[in-house]
Order: C-alpha cells, then sequence, then structure tokens
C-alpha cells in the first residue's frame, strides 16, 4: 500500500521498483540486528523478486502509447518531436458527437517517457484527450531492431 501511494507522487517508478527500494531499507535496518550474511541474502532475494514480479506484471519490453486528440495538434507534435526525439503520427478523425473534422495524434514511447508526453500535452493544451496504451513489442528505430536471420 505504502509503494501504490508513494508511485502516485514518482509516476516514472513502477510498484514492484518502490516496493524493492522499501524491502532494501527494511533490509538495511535488519543489517543491525542480523548481521551482513542474512542481510545479503535478503537483498538478493528482494532484487530477483521485484525483477520477475515487474516482468511478470507488465512484460519485459513493452512500451506506452499515446492517443492525443486537440485542437493544437501541431504544437503537441511538435514538442514531443523536439523534447522527446520521437517520431508522432497524425491520423484523420471525425468527432462522432460534433461531427467536427480533427487530427489525431499517435505516439509510442518508453514507459519512463510517457509521463513527459502527458506533461507536454497538458502544457499547451489543458483540454486535450489523451489515451494511454500498453503496448507489448515495439519494433523500429528507437526500440527493438528486427532480424530477419
Amino acid at each position: 500500500m505504502v509503494a501504490a501511494l508513494i508511485q502516485h507522487r514518482l509516476r516514472h517508478y513502477s510498484i514492484a521498483q518502490i516496493m524493492q527500494i522499501l524491502d532494501g531499507l527494511i533490509v538495511l535496518v535488519g543489517l543491525y540486528v542480523f548481521g551482513i550474511q542474512p542481510a545479503l541474502y535478503a537483498m538478493a532475494s528482494i532484487f530477483i523478486v521485484s525483477k520477475i514480479s515487474d516482468g511478470l506484471m507488465e512484460g519485459f519490453h513493452y512500451s506506452k502509447a499515446a492517443f492525443i486528440i486537440t485542437s493544437r495538434y501541431q504544437e503537441v507534435a511538435d514538442s514531443i518531436m523536439d523534447h522527446l526525439d520521437r517520431g508522432v503520427t497524425g491520423l484523420d478523425a471525425r468527432g462522432m458527437y460534433s461531427g467536427e473534422e480533427k487530427c489525431m495524434l499517435y505516439c509510442v514511447v518508453s514507459r519512463k517517457e510517457i509521463v513527459a508526453v502527458k506533461e507536454l500535452v497538458m502544457h499547451i493544451d489543458k483540454h486535450a484527450f489523451v489515451i494511454v496504451n500498453d503496448v507489448r513489442e515495439v519494433l523500429g528505430e528507437g526500440f527493438l531492431e528486427y532480424s530477419s536471420e
């Protein structure tokens, strides 16, 4: 529960990573009570368990995809390309309620960069609509390279 509360503030860290740090702090306190050898075993076990749980919960090579609907799409796209050095694709879209033609932006970033994307978008347009999805496999420049061999 503490890790979930901390993750609300430190959004670019996963709950498993925060739990690893909290467990490490507890082991450091236990170092004085139980000695160095049990503390080292505990640290190794915390590291292994956190890596496995993080991989099982979130996948080992996943990224994030953002669909961004905004009237200031050119500014948002330029900002993402300039500040994060990521590509952005503009898709023609129509608002079904309003019937309005729009440009919807699509951008795939690493899981650490998604916080920056949302902050850039909200800085430019507080009324933007942002949808974030998990992407399990991304091939191409800046991500995993495809090998035909």
